[in-house]
């Protein structure tokens, strides 16, 4: 057949009987051309088609199942939706930041204890109020004073900023910064349990 009607309707210009080309944008309108000219000449269609190396060799194809790149493409789908089933239904209820406040790193006390300042920002993913308590570890003997002495309420869908004072004695302090763990623990229905790192700064 030489009709030149695939070029003619192609619409980028390629000529498929020279074979695929970087340019065809597989519309599928060569095609339909060309099986509706074998039709009228009384020809069998697939002149023009879809075909792997094999099924154009007569060599039979694999089950559909079967094919190396079905089932790795299946695997790494199976393994993104699990990972996203996963992540929808272990949703934390809150969101911990804490920050230490860098002016100035430490205070000493009147007592004689080494203190530092901290911003704890926590956001409340659930519908209601949660009230939580903060605890440190990290430090023996560390003592910790939150948002001025009231309670620590959670607003629902929020980001909630409250400041911590931690004081500690300074024979307890090892190094110049010592690692502590802030653990934001709520209370009522809602149980939820979140640990920061930070670090504790002391004098010289």
């Amino acid at each position: 057949m030489d009709c030149h009607l695939c070029v003619g309707v192609c619409p980028t210009g390629v000529d498929i009987r020279t074979g695929l080309q970087e340019g065809c944008i597989t519309c599928g309108l060569c095609l339909d051309a060309c099986d509706s000219v074998m039709d009228k000449v009384g020809k069998p269609r697939g002149l023009i088609r879809y075909a792997s190396e094999n099924e154009i060799l007569g060599q039979p194809s694999p089950p559909f199942f079967k094919r190396p790149r079905v089932l790795a493409y299946g695997t790494i789908l199976l393994l993104a939706a699990s990972g996203i089933l996963y992540g929808l239904t272990h949703i934390a209820p809150l969101q911990l930041t804490v920050l230490h406040e860098r002016q100035p790193l430490f205070i000493r006390m009147s007592d004689g204890s080494i203190a530092n300042k901290y911003t704890i920002k926590a956001v409340n993913k659930t519908g209601g109020n949660l009230p939580v308590q903060i605890k440190v570890e990290g430090v023996e003997g560390a003592k910790v004073e939150a948002n001025d002495g009231a309670p620590v309420l959670l607003t629902p869908e929020k980001v909630v900023p409250f400041r911590v004072l931690v004081r500690v004695r300074p024979e307890q302090l090892k190094a110049v910064d010592t690692p502590i763990r802030f653990i934001l623990e709520s209370e009522g229905e809602t149980r939820a349990k979140l640990e920061y790192e930070s670090v504790f700064v002391g004098p010289d």
